[in-house]
């Protein structure tokens, strides 16, 4: 099993990326500093480091002088993660590094990156139907819905959502819902169950489990659920509204309601409590005229529920049982928990999906700066066979060549030898089968028109960084290709 050690200051990142690897069959360390990476590697030194080109106190320059003078890790390879500018490739090249990722490290190409690296074969992509995740949030409760299959490698990533959003609201109990309509039995096992409530181990929580609730009917979950005696503790709901009781009742949460305020149709989602600890009012019933007239009588003040009054009262005004359903009535208020607040995303799964499609097809790379050309070859060279020619030869055999789908231009050259194989290229290839991307230092609006009327709208500008030509491929050839 290779061995890996990450350094990253992003604590849930790291912690996140340890068990995706570790899903993927990598032995993983980890650290969230590079002065305590250094100490852990001269110890046990790994087969690859992957760290933060920036990081407190040592960067990743300072950490390889300090690795160039120990005799242990001299010729451990590294992947670095951040935006690098063409200069910095090809220092960091020289420097035994041997990828460059993005800030917003996307998991799967970070895995394809470590198989390509050590020569083992990805394996064949499965056809099942993957997990398919839904979180909503209401203050702070998640509701999450879950079908497909209990894939590990997404139950890792749903991992890293939850505790982004538990870390970014300050939770420290959290208050979940799990409801999975359906789910295919082949993935459901005991282990797989272990990492989707892993998040559960999060440093800095303290879990209560009967603040985790499952709402399903699907055998094989429950039966895999009961088998783990950890989770124990976690409920079986028989519907939503009970599930949502489960998460606001809270008796360390007393929250007073003056009688004045009450209203015969007034409904409340826990039960309402007198002063001598009775129930006076039951959950979702109204409370009715001669419950308040019985109050004024008896100069009660006030009713008593436990749990929060931003998630307990329900509005009369626009809460009617014949035209709305609980459920739909409690859910108006949840939003989608928002993917930008996390470094995964979904656009990364249109990426994954397109890349995997797009793989092993020829990319045409015409410049007279070698930089440049590395700064490209490192962005995409696990999806494409690059070629490289210099500007100044005779390019016209190779630019009617009918096997490239994609190809980059410096505009380093002449205006009229760009104009010259943009015309060659057009001739013979549409943009629906080839896509062509320019590369500019400074670009004004005259020659961007110029260029436009010769077939190519697609530019990437100064400063030149490898998220900027990954994100620029995948948005150009999706748009070239109406897809």
């Amino acid at each position: 099993m290779r061995r890996i050690h990450l350094s990253l200051p992003d604590e849930p990142l790291s912690r996140f990326l340890s068990e995706y690897l570790d899903v993927k069959g990598f032995s993983v360390t980890v650290s969230n500093s590079h002065v305590h990476a250094f100490t852990v590697c001269v110890k046990e030194p790994p087969d690859l480091i992957v760290m933060t080109k920036d990081s407190p106190l040592l960067d990743a320059v300072g950490f390889i002088i300090k690795k160039e003078h120990a005799r242990a890790i001299e010729h451990v390879p590294l992947f670095l993660i951040g935006d690098f500018k063409p200069k910095e490739i090809a220092y960091f090249k020289e420097k035994n590094v041997k990828a460059f990722l993005s800030v917003k490290v996307n998991p799967s190409a970070l895995n394809e990156r470590l198989h390509q690296h050590f020569g083992i074969p990805l394996p064949a992509p499965q056809k099942r139907t993957p997990m398919l995740m839904d979180i909503h949030s209401k203050g702070k409760l998640l509701i999450v819905q879950l079908e497909g299959n209990l894939d590990p490698d997404k139950a890792v990533e749903l991992n890293y959502l939850i505790t982004r959003f538990l870390s970014e609201k300050a939770v420290k109990v959290p208050r979940i819902m799990f409801i999975i309509p359906s789910m295919y039995p082949d993935m459901i096992n005991g282990r797989n169950m272990r990492i989707l409530f892993k998040f559960l181990e999060a440093p800095g929580l303290k879990p209560d489990l009967s603040k985790i609730v499952v709402l399903s009917r699907v055998e094989a979950f429950l039966k895999a659920l009961k088998a783990v005696p950890e989770l124990e503790g976690v409920a079986v709901v028989p519907n939503y509204y009970e599930g949502y009781r489960a998460l606001i009742a809270d008796f360390d949460v007393e929250t007073t309601v003056p009688v004045v305020m009450l209203k015969p149709d007034s409904r409340f989602f826990l039960d309402l409590y007198g002063p001598d600890g009775r129930v006076i009012v039951k959950a979702m019933e109204p409370v009715g005229q001669e419950t308040l007239d019985l109050l004024a009588e008896a100069r009660v003040p006030s009713l008593k529920y436990y749990g929060d009054l931003d998630l307990d009262r329900v509005s009369a005004s626009d809460y009617n049982p014949q035209e709305t359903s609980l459920f739909d009535y409690i859910t108006r208020d949840f939003a989608p928990v928002s993917v930008e607040l996390f470094d995964s995303n979904v656009l990364f799964e249109k990426q994954n999906l397109f890349f995997s499609r797009i793989r092993g097809q020829h990319l045409l790379f015409v410049s007279l700066d070698p930089a440049l050309f590395l700064l490209v070859q490192q962005s995409l060279s696990v999806y494409f066979e690059i070629h490289n020619v210099r500007a100044g030869e005779n390019l016209k055999p190779v630019l009617e060549d009918p096997r490239f789908a994609i190809i980059f231009i410096d505009l380093g050259i002449p205006k009229d030898t760009v104009l010259r194989m943009l015309h060659a290229i057009r001739t013979n290839a549409s943009r629906r089968r080839t896509t062509i991307i320019l590369m500019a230092k400074v670009l004004n609006k005259e020659d961007l028109v110029a260029y436009r009327g010769y077939g190519t709208d697609h530019v990437i500008l100064q400063p030149f960084t490898t998220e900027k030509i990954f994100n620029k491929v995948y948005s150009a050839v999706t748009l070239d290709r109406g897809t």
